[in-house]
């Protein structure tokens, strides 16, 4: 399942588990946000809807997809 939450802007967030800066391209963009081609089992995106409120960036959810986070 992909991780990608369904923004159809690009934006500039800072990361809601890290708290670093990175760029969220949205649904909108030419080639889809990065996020798109991550793959996440479901079991971590439901624990990712109670640790973070928005996107997180491509570090976080990288190792989310890896179960190397575990907050």
């Amino acid at each position: 399942m992909a991780a990608c939450i369904s923004i159809p802007l690009a934006r500039n967030l800072r990361c809601g588990l890290c708290g670093s800066e990175f760029r969220c391209e949205g649904l909108l963009s030419a080639g889809k946000c990065w996020c798109s081609s991550v793959k996440v089992p479901v079991e971590s995106l439901e624990r990712l809807s109670t640790m973070a409120d928005d996107c997180i960036c491509p570090v976080c959810l990288h190792a989310l997809s890896a179960g190397q986070r575990d907050e």
